[in-house]
């Protein structure tokens, strides 16, 4: 009964057998969907060592601004919190997770705080645009991603 939890509910007892995972770093039992200590702090020394020796430093600390997170959240309000992908292509309502930059920041700085050049997008979305980006005609994509942001503000706005 050691690694069993009892739970009282009226007339009834309940008994939820907690399961375990070997820890892959010190192999210590451990309970499922919960990090050994040993794994969190591995986890934060590593997140620290890349934090350190990134290369886009710079860039990092304007989506920590407040000018950015400000407009991000004008954005968000925009687009109704969104995907405008899901939404105008495949007719679903889904939930925005990013602000999207069409014409990545890379490409021209100037319009990094362009409204015009934002729009929300879903996280799986996101990943897609950025796969097509690399595979296929850039320009051509982000003429319908501006197509889309054109048609939601005809639509929605």
């Amino acid at each position: 009964m050691k690694d069993t939890v009892l739970l009282l509910c009226r007339k009834w007892v309940v008994s939820i057998i907690a399961i375990y995972r070997k820890c892959s770093i010190c192999g210590k039992k451990v309970e499922q969907y919960k990090k050994c200590e040993c794994e969190i702090t591995t986890r934060r020394d590593s997140y620290k060592e890349y934090k350190k020796h990134r290369q886009d430093k710079d860039r990092q600390r304007l989506y920590s601004s407040k000018t950015w997170i400000r407009l991000r959240d004008v954005m968000y309000r925009k687009f109704m919190a969104l995907c405008i992908v899901c939404l105008l292509k495949d007719n679903k309502i889904v939930n925005a997770t990013t602000v999207h930059h069409v014409i990545p920041t890379e490409d021209d700085d100037s319009r990094w705080l362009d409204e015009s050049n934002l729009c929300c997008v879903c996280s799986r979305c996101h990943q897609l645009i950025h796969n097509q980006y690399e595979s296929k005609n850039k320009k051509e994509i982000q003429n319908i991603l501006f197509g889309l942001i054109k048609k939601f503000e005809k639509e929605y706005g």
